[in-house]
This record gives structure tokens, sequence and C-alpha cells, in this order.
């Protein structure tokens, strides 16, 4: 495994672990489609490089 795909392992994992505590603390679905917005990129296998660049600059 790459340091690169090691990299976004962890990004992934922090980013939905974000999302799904503050969607369990604050009940606001807009926390759930976060999570799964970071989930649709990840599953995404068209372009992959190029649409993981572009989901860093999500704000979450």
């Amino acid at each position: 495994m790459k340091t690169k795909d090691f990299t976004k392992i962890l990004w992934v994992r922090q980013q939905i672990k974000r999302s799904l505590l503050l969607f369990i603390k604050t009940g606001d679905i807009e926390h759930y489609q976060d999570m799964e917005r970071v989930i649709d990129y990840v599953r995404s296998s068209e372009n992959q490089d190029q649409k993981w660049s572009r989901s860093k600059q999500i704000v979450f």
C-alpha cells in the first residue's frame, strides 16, 4: 500500500467518523448527507484521482 493510499484511508475514516458523531449528537440530517458524499466519492471508480482531489475541497 502506498503512503498516498494510506493517507486517503485515514482522511476518509476521519470524515465519516466526524460526520456520524455530529449526526448522532445534533440529529441534523446535513451531517449524515456529508458522510454519504464522502462514501460516494470513495466508491466512484471513474476518474478516482481527479474526484479525490476535488473532494478535499469540500468544506465539512
